[in-house]
Formats: C-alpha cells, sequence, structure tokens
C-alpha cells in the first residue's frame, strides 16, 4: 500500500523539484528580473502587432478604393508595424539571453555541487590502505 501511494502521490515527487530549481533561480535575482519583465514587454509587443496588421489592411483598402494617393498614413503605419516588430524581438532576445545565462548558472551550481559532494565522499570512503 505505501508502494502506490508513493506513485500516485504528485504534490511532492512534482513540487520538490521545481521548488528546488526556483531557489537556484535566485542566485540570479537581476537577470531572473530583467527576464521576466523582457517577456511580458515582449508579449505586450506581439499583441500589438495583430490590431496594427488590421488597420494597415484597413487604411490600404481605403486608399485604393478612393481616387486619392494619400500613402502617408499607410507608411507612417507600415513604419509603426516594423518598428514594434524590431522592439519585439529585442525583447524576445533579451529574455532568451538571460533565461540561457540563469540556466547556465543553475548547471554550473548543480556540477560544483555534486563535484563536492564526490570528493567529500570519496575523502570519507577510501581508506588509502589500498593504494
Amino acid at each position: 500500500k505505501q508502494r502506490i501511494y508513493r506513485t500516485t502521490d504528485i504534490s511532492s515527487p512534482f513540487f520538490t523539484p521545481i521548488y528546488r530549481i526556483f531557489l537556484l533561480t535566485l542566485y540570479n535575482k537581476y537577470h531572473l528580473f530583467i527576464a521576466i519583465i523582457s517577456v511580458v514587454l515582449a508579449a505586450g509587443f506581439q499583441l500589438m502587432i495583430p490590431g496594427l496588421l488590421g488597420h494597415s489592411v484597413d487604411q490600404a483598402i481605403i486608399v485604393f478604393e478612393t481616387t486619392s494617393t494619400n500613402l502617408e498614413e499607410l507608411y507612417w503605419t507600415a513604419f509603426l508595424l516594423f518598428s514594434i516588430s524590431v522592439i519585439r524581438g529585442v525583447f524576445a532576445f533579451i529574455h532568451t539571453f538571460f533565461g540561457e545565462a540563469i540556466g547556465q548558472n543553475i548547471g554550473y551550481i548543480l556540477r560544483m555541487q555534486y563535484f563536492e559532494h564526490l570528493q567529500n565522499w570519496a575523502t570519507k570512503t577510501n581508506n588509502y590502505k589500498d593504494s
């Protein structure tokens, strides 16, 4: 019965590694803060793009249906759409860069803890008589 309970209990085994990883990310508080802010800003700019595309299509229909050749608004909308896409890309890059930096630092910390554990274990168990 205890074995069945261990295999069906999802709260303890699932949240323990996530909690440990979260604690390891707190070693890089500034990187984490920058990554979270940049992903929020990238998502905000990403949500602006469909509205601008719809607005530019509406402007293009008006320009091509009328005889007026007022393309200046359409050019400004295209420039704004391009600028927002570039800004979104920059924030997505920042998010990816700092996310990778946090991941590399976590890997480094885990490797150092593992090697320290191995070295301590080797000195405790080795009696140096066989070498």
